[in-house]
């Protein structure tokens, strides 16, 4: 399989966990090759930066191999840019563009049924890979409980 465009904001994507409007909003200043992290410090709500969406979840995601790899080979295309994934002009990614074009294209082609793009816990949980409650047993419906259960990286090694 040849590599697509969206091959690199994939792997960040579903390798970190990240909301669509912190992926979206990413930006280089907030990428730490030197110490291997990701500083989730705003988001893209509608087309507008805004601060994230609790205090809570600012937060320092830890660089797997792939994801530092993905990032790497994304620095030479955007880097000099403010965006790490972005559009032809250096704008943001629009969410309602990336969902029509991107996703839903491949869930056809993976055969799955079409739902929107859910951070990948919540994805998995959807399509019954992750149970619907949390490890103590309660459910995760408050974003923190979903994110200490849920917002851990994917190894790698899991998706092969």
């Amino acid at each position: 399989m040849s590599p697509t465009p969206q091959r690199k904001y994939l792997i960040v994507r579903l390798l970190t966990g990240m909301r669509t409007g912190e992926i979206h909003g990413l930006k280089w200043k907030y990428v730490d090759f030197e110490h291997h992290q990701i500083l989730v410090r705003e988001t893209i709500v509608r087309g507008k930066v805004e601060y994230t969406k609790t205090d809570g979840s600012q937060r320092e995601i830890a660089m797997s191999q792939p994801v530092y790899e993905a990032l790497v080979e994304q620095k030479s295309r955007t880097g000099e840019g403010e965006y790490v994934f972005c559009t032809a002009t250096g704008a943001p990614i629009d969410n309602d563009n990336f969902t029509n074009r991107v996703w839903y294209p491949l869930l056809r082609h993976l055969e799955l049924e079409k739902r929107r793009p859910y951070r990948p816990a919540i994805l998995a949980r959807r399509c019954g890979l992750l149970p619907a409650r949390t490890r103590s047993g309660s459910r995760a419906s408050s974003g923190t409980s979903t994110r200490r259960c849920c917002s851990r990286p994917i190894p790698a090694s899991s998706l092969i």
